[in-house]
């Protein structure tokens, strides 16, 4: 028989298992619930910008680069204070070259513009080109050489950064993502083969970091330096993607410093509007089987407008030319079977 000792202990056994069953499921419970937090925060932030404008540094190549792992390069981007020192990206440029660039500053400075698809890419570099999207045709202004090229979506070898391109949300669907490590303020989460580690506050990403089947880390993106802008918008200033070989070497990387944002404020209705000075060719390319050549004789506030103004009825496409000549070819037969019949009529009238 038990003694009252064994009945005790056994009596406590069960209390601290009840217990440990009931915490485990209230965790589970609380970080189902930051889960659901989180998803609804990143939800939020994939609509809560209308407009944008940016100044940015952008530094971005796959060549001559030194052979980091992720490791070293969040080693090397810890080691400077940007916000209080932005030149030290030069410190994060060479870092990450086998051979430091010469080139002062070794980072290009670009103006971008964005309302909904639409994006206008102000090179300030020097190089003066302009590069605009409105929605519905690709445009790229050379303005050196006073030369436009006018593309469809998808055919430009010119690239242009979009808006998700400088903050990184996640997909906000909360039954992908479980809870692996909780820190003061940052969650680490787990999404299949990929890691994030984000503001369990805010919802910011922090990291994000996607492996191989067997572990290796492929791409990484690290967001810092972030900025709440008006209407809460919290926005990294810091964004560096990069990506990884087998080997877990760097293979590519692309660093982007905003120096100044606005968001959600009226933006002119001419912004995605190409504006063109007098006698600048024009080079219409979104038919790759009939490029037209225009040449502006006086100023011209819309590009796009422009060629639309300057289209004949004979620069129509192959399908619609081979119509209208079909057309043409039926009424004149139309006319020739009338003809024939009011000639017949006659004959034996007169006969």
């Amino acid at each position: 028989m038990p003694t009252k000792t064994s009945t005790a202990l056994l009596r406590l056994l069960s209390l601290s298992v009840t217990s440990s069953l009931f915490f485990s499921a209230a965790a589970c419970a609380q970080g189902d619930n930051q889960i659901q937090a989180l998803a609804s925060t990143w939800s939020a932030q994939q609509s809560e910008i209308a407009t944008g404008y940016f100044k940015y540094r952008l530094f971005r190549t796959g060549g001559d680069l030194a052979p980091l792992s992720c490791k070293q390069l969040r080693h090397l981007v810890e080691s400077v204070n940007l916000a209080a020192h932005p030149d030290q990206l030069k410190t994060v440029i060479d870092g990450v070259q086998k051979t430091p660039i010469k080139a002062e500053p070794p980072w290009s400075v670009f103006e971008s513009f964005f309302e909904g698809q639409k994006v206008r890419e102000n090179d300030k570099s020097g190089a003066s080109s302009i590069q605009v999207y409105d929605g519905d045709e690709k445009i790229e202004y050379d303005m050196l050489n006073k030369h436009v090229t006018l593309l469809s979506p998808g055919i430009s070898k010119r690239y242009v950064k979009s808006l998700r391109e400088f903050r990184f949300v996640p997909n906000p669907s909360p039954e992908s993502y479980s809870i692996q490590d909780r820190g003061p303020s940052l969650i680490s989460l787990r999404q299949g083969s990929s890691t994030l580690v984000v503001d369990g506050s805010t919802g910011a990403v922090h990291r994000y970091t996607a492996s191989s089947a067997d572990g290796k880390v492929t791409r990484e993106i690290s967001q810092s330096n972030f900025v709440t802008y008006p209407g809460g918008i919290i926005f990294p200033s810091l964004r560096i993607e990069s990506t990884y070989d087998g080997s877990e070497t760097l293979q590519w990387i692309s660093i982007s410093w905003i120096e100044e944002a606005r968001f959600n404020t009226d933006l002119p209705k001419e912004t995605f509007a190409l504006s063109l000075p007098a006698n600048t060719k024009i080079l219409d390319e979104r038919d790759s089987e009939h490029v037209r050549t225009f040449r502006t004789n006086e100023q011209i506030s819309d590009v796009v407008a422009y060629i639309r103004s300057q289209i004949q009825p004979e620069t129509l496409p192959a399908r619609s030319r081979f119509s209208m000549w079909w057309v043409l070819a039926a009424s004149a037969l139309a006319i020739m079977v009338v003809l024939g019949v009011w000639r017949r009529r006659r004959i034996r009238t007169a006969g």
